[in-house]
């Protein structure tokens, strides 16, 4: 979009977006295999109270399930597929903050 009619695929290459992508993807797939062996996880109790909490699926600071449903068909995304990269980012999330929970930091650091 920011790009708008001046995109194209010399842009793309470019900017490294496929190397970009690729490396996330890389990212994504040792994150989960770490926390798998780490034994985290995340339930769906921790994943609805997380979607829950989005202001974009709120009215009057209360959840809709009618909008929440709403936003994702206008976007194209599945429900599964929305609550599933949900999942992972606090995945993630519990991962880095377990990991760090070891690393000390001085305040020169």
């Amino acid at each position: 979009r920011m790009y708008g009619d001046s995109w194209n695929e010399k842009l793309a290459r470019s900017l490294g977006l496929k190397r970009i992508a690729l490396e996330s993807l890389i990212d994504q797939r040792l994150m989960a295999q770490e926390a798998k062996r780490l034994g985290i996880t995340v339930n769906v109790r921790v994943i609805r109270e997380a979607i829950m909490k989005y202001p974009a699926f709120q009215r009057n600071g209360v959840f809709d399930i009618r909008l929440y449903k709403a936003l994702l068909r206008e976007n194209r995304i599945d429900p599964e597929e929305f609550e599933d990269g949900v999942k992972k980012q606090i995945l993630n999330d519990k991962l880095k903050e377990f990991l760090l929970s070891f690393m000390n930091v001085t305040d020169q650091e």
